[in-house]
C-alpha cells in the first residue's frame, strides 16, 4: 500500500467510529473577548461594575456612542494607595487540548505613577459543589506603569482545568503614588481568554 499524500484526505473520508486519536488532529490556539459587561463586583458578583470607581470596586465607565468603548478605570490614585478589583468567569472550550490556557489584558496608566502601579489575578475551577480548586494562575502580578497600552498575560495551570470547566476570576489593580498631581488611573481597554483547542 503507498503512503497517503498531505490533503488527500477530506472530512468524508473519515467515518465517525473510525476512532481516530484526539493527539492526531491538528491544534489551534483560540483566542475570545470576555464581554465587558458581564464583569462584577469582586464581592458581589451578582451586581455589575460601578460607573465610577470607588473604594475597592474598579469601574466600567463608558464614553459618546460610535466613538469610545467600554473601559475599565481605576480611582484617581494620585498622591494615594489604591487597590482595587473586579470578578469575571471564562468557560474552557470544549475543544480545549490541555495545552496552552491564559488570560490576557490590554492595560496603561492615563498618567503614570511616581511609584508602581501592577495588575494582578486570581483565578480557580468551580467543583460544582459550592467549593472551589486553585489558585490556577502562575503568573504574578505585573507592572502597567505606562501611559502605552500593553498586553498582559496571565498564564493559567494547564494541569488543574478540563474542557467545560468554569472559571472564576478576581482581577486586582493597585497603584502606589507619592506626590502626581492627578490623572493616575489605570485602564483595562479589553481582556480575552485565549486556549489550545482541536482546530
Amino acid at each position: 500500500m503507498g503512503s497517503i499524500q498531505p490533503g488527500s484526505l477530506v472530512n468524508s473520508d473519515f467515518a465517525p467510529s473510525c476512532g481516530m486519536e484526539k493527539s492526531k488532529f491538528e491544534t489551534t490556539t483560540s483566542s475570545q473577548p470576555v464581554l465587558m459587561t458581564s464583569l462584577r463586583v469582586h464581592d458581589a458578583p451578582t451586581t455589575v461594575l460601578p460607573g465610577t470607581a470607588a473604594t475597592d470596586d474598579l469601574a466600567l465607565t463608558v464614553g459618546t456612542w460610535g466613538t469610545n468603548d467600554l473601559l475599565v478605570e481605576s480611582s484617581d490614585s494620585a498622591a494615594d494607595i489604591v487597590t482595587q478589583y473586579m470578578y469575571f468567569e471564562v468557560e474552557v472550550p470544549r475543544g480545549y487540548t490541555g495545552g496552552t490556557a491564559a488570560v490576557l489584558f490590554a492595560c496603561k496608566m492615563e498618567v503614570v505613577s511616581d511609584g508602581t502601579a501592577t495588575i494582578d489575578l486570581e483565578g480557580y475551577t468551580s467543583d460544582e459543589d459550592a467549593t472551589l480548586t486553585g489558585d490556577i494562575v502562575t503568573t504574578a502580578a505585573q507592572s502597567i506603569n505606562s501611559a502605552a497600552y500593553a498586553t498582559k498575560t496571565f498564564t493559567l495551570n494547564e494541569g488543574l482545568i478540563t474542557a467545560g470547566d468554569r472559571l472564576l476570576f478576581r482581577a486586582k489593580i493597585y497603584i502606589n503614588d507619592a506626590a502626581t498631581g492627578s490623572g493616575v488611573i489605570a485602564n483595562i481597554a479589553s481582556i480575552k481568554r485565549q486556549f489550545a483547542v482541536y482546530g
